[in-house]
């Protein structure tokens, strides 16, 4: 699943033309904000960690709605 996850990474930055480099800013910036919306404690996990896994997991859910709803992302 992780390397589907970064596949899906590399589409979505593809798709955006916004650098992974200012996304990671606009994430970290809302670290802790978006860490506090998880029912789990994640304190086992540092704040890099914490970015990169809000990073795949939301391109990953963007990518997959964008797959279903518009065909021509879907042949890519």
């Amino acid at each position: 699943m992780e390397e589907h996850n970064r596949l899906y990474l590399q589409e979505f930055l593809d798709l955006s033309k916004v650098s992974a480099k200012d996304f990671i800013a606009a994430i970290a910036e809302r670290e802790t904000r978006l860490r506090n919306c998880y029912a789990e404690t994640f304190d086992n996990i540092s704040k890099e960690e914490s970015v990169e896994m809000v990073l795949l997991d939301c391109s990953f859910l963007i990518m997959l709605l964008l797959r279903r709803f518009f065909f021509e992302i879907q042949s890519r």
